[in-house]
């Protein structure tokens, strides 16, 4: 890597910030490592609500430090660093999980299947789970196909609301943007794959824990 003048806090690919996960680099100043430590013993990390630690690691010659932490945005990894410039360059990269990265890059077009097993949604007990993206907004739902029940929200499974979709004019209407889905057999072919989630999808909006895991190779 290469070096940045002192006093710098340098942030890295910000459009990848979907994780929240933020690899730091440090550089402690020649000679600042002992003062980097009192400060800590005294005053502690510095970090603001909101900020949480996940692990470091330091290097034998006491010259950079490797530190993961998580935060809901970087204003608040800025806040921190700017207590320990005088002592320490940073280099924030934002991250994400070697599970999430896999899941990514072997399914970024599989379709999103939900961990019946493991997902809080329960209806009419033969579930039929699809995981829907309006197309108009990009608002993720889940929708039970055996019995018609929508949960509106994705991330809030209390919420549950019964469909009819029985008429010729019947549709789908996106409880978000309130756009009506043009195709009234949406999870039939070839309509199905433009209001299917991906996988992909689902682990951008942070709803990764709610896909079926891949078995293991």
């Amino acid at each position: 890597m290469r070096s940045e003048p002192h006093g710098r806090t340098i942030l890295r690919d910000r459009k990848s910030l979907t994780s929240m996960l933020f690899m730091i680099v440090e550089r402690f100043r020649p000679g600042c490592a002992p003062e980097v430590y009192r400060r800590f013993r005294e005053r502690g990390r510095l970090a603001p609500e909101g900020l949480r630690y996940v692990a470091s690691w330091v290097d034998l010659q006491f010259e950079r430090c490797f530190q993961v932490m998580e935060a809901d945005n970087e204003a608040l990894v800025r806040e921190w660093t700017a207590h320990w410039e005088d002592l320490v360059d940073f280099e924030i990269v934002p991250v994400r999980t070697s599970a999430d990265a896999a899941a990514i890059m072997a399914g970024a077009q599989r379709p999103a299947a939900l961990d019946t097993r493991e997902a809080p949604f329960k209806c009419c007990g033969n579930e039929e789970f699809v995981i829907l993206r309006c197309p108009a907004c990009a608002h993720l739902m889940v929708f039970c196909a055996e019995c018609n029940t929508l949960y509106p929200d994705a991330r809030d499974p209390a919420r549950r609301e019964t469909v009819r979709l029985t008429r010729p004019g019947d549709r789908l209407t996106c409880p978000s943007c309130a756009v009506p889905f043009e195709d009234r057999a949406f999870l039939t072919p070839p309509h199905v794959d433009k209001y299917r989630a991906t996988a992909e999808q689902v682990i951008a909006a942070g709803l990764g824990d709610l896909l079926a895991k891949e078995p293991a190779q």
